[in-house]
């Protein structure tokens, strides 16, 4: 038992009250930061709290830097980036209470499984790229983008959720079991994912040192291996600095060549000649696979659900203008002369992220006294569903502070990732 509460601060273990939190279990532990996972003494709800080493936290420079990217981290409200819920101090040591994500990292998988079908990589890396391009846009740089903090999480229904941790959190003083984090030779990062720049003359990551470190990661989902390889940290730099890397295509055969071109792109040695950001370099990935046809919807004489061959979840959306119903049937229901509806990512593989579909008619349909023209119609197919407005033809958007969006076709469906 415990003598005191600094004792109990030191010596984290199960059963053990950090303030609202009774800690369960140890999860990780790293050369500066540890990671438990701790339930609410009253709510019962399961967070992770993540706190600095007591030899760390004896440092007021590292103190003050963890808390400062816990600010800005905890601004960072996305789908695939792990919230920051709150921050405390146990006896010297910080800690921050953050999202729990219960499942392995993209490590774990790729040691397991090998390389990845193309077709999934791009569905897999379409919403981390989607987390980072949403922080860059709101200034905050992750400086450590690697597998391993990518974890694999999951929706409710079961689909997977890519969630992008640690931004920027606890890096920045000292080595890690697999990181190089060295001030003073002006490195930042894991060694295999840092762009050359800064290895070589330690500039500052920047939002082009973070879309290189995403291009090593898709790379090694690809090809099963990294772009560069040393004996030891020297050899690695340098290879990072002057080694040319074989493309992904010549690698690996299935690997269409202009995916192959997007993912080198990322990797360019100069920072001008990588893609202009984060949300240009996911419209390239989206872009580079052949979009699979929509099932067409059944012609019936009332309103049903948007059928995707994808999704075992139907939904229809009620049309509430009851005076108009008959027309909407013959209108919105009919055999259209219009191409094939298409889309884009959505097959269903076992790692596919959560989809959301939404579905706006073509054009607005009114009958006769029957007031405003009929609502867009939202579908939830694997995991939300949302209203939109109706999408500028055949082109594809992806905005830094939403999800990535590929909008397809005249005939009004916009497919988001």
């Amino acid at each position: 038992m415990v003598s005191s509460i600094s004792d109990a601060c030191a010596l984290w273990s199960a059963g053990t009250q950090v303030g609202s939190y009774r800690v369960l279990r140890r999860l990780a532990v790293g050369g500066m930061a540890e990671v438990y996972e701790a339930e609410h003494a009253v709510l019962g709800s399961r967070v992770a709290l993540k706190r600095l080493l007591p030899e760390i936290a004896a440092r007021p420079d590292v103190v003050r830097r963890f808390l400062r990217e816990a600010r800005a981290a905890a601004t960072l409200h996305h789908p695939n980036i792990a919230r920051v819920y709150d921050a405390d101090t146990c006896g010297e040591a910080p800690y921050l209470v953050m999202e729990l994500i219960e499942g392995s990292d993209l490590r774990a998988f790729l040691e397991r499984e090998g390389p990845i079908a193309p077709s999934v990589v791009v569905e897999l890396l379409a919403p981390v790229l989607s987390a980072v391009a949403f922080a860059h846009a709101r200034g905050v740089i992750h400086r450590d983008l690697k597998p391993g903090n990518v974890m694999l999480g999951s929706w409710p229904d079961g689909s997977a959720r890519p969630v992008v941790v640690d931004f920027g959190l606890a890096h920045g003083t000292s080595f890690f079991a697999d990181s190089l984090v060295t001030a003073d030779a002006g490195l930042l990062g894991t060694p295999a994912y840092l762009a050359p720049e800064l290895c070589e003359s330690g500039a500052s990551p920047t939002q082009h040192t973070d879309q290189y470190a995403l291009g090593v990661i898709a790379y090694e989902c690809l090809t099963g291996r990294r772009p560069h390889e040393g004996a030891n940290l020297l050899a690695l730099v340098r290879s990072i600095v002057d080694a040319e890397v074989p493309a992904v295509h010549t690698l690996v055969e299935a690997v269409p060549r202009p995916l192959s071109d997007g993912v080198m792109r990322a990797l360019s040695r100069s920072p001008a000649d990588r893609f202009p950001s984060v949300s240009d370099f996911a419209r390239a990935l989206a872009n580079h696979l052949p979009p699979a046809p929509l099932a067409a919807p059944e012609r019936d004489s009332s309103p049903a659900p948007i059928v995707l061959p994808t999704s075992p979840h139907r939904r229809g959306v009620a049309v509430f203008a009851l005076a108009a119903l008959a027309a909407i049937a013959a209108l919105a229901w009919r055999p259209s002369a219009a191409p094939p509806l298409r889309r884009a990512l959505v097959r269903p593989v076992p790692l596919a992220p959560p989809l959301v579909v939404a579905v706006a008619p073509a054009a607005e349909v009114t009958a006769p006294d029957a007031g405003p023209s009929v609502a867009p119609r939202a579908v939830r197919l694997p995991v939300i569903a949302r209203p939109v407005a109706r999408p500028s033809p055949a082109r594809a958007v992806v905005d830094a502070g939403a999800p990535l969006a590929r909008c397809i076709g005249p005939n009004g469906v916009n497919l988001c990732l």
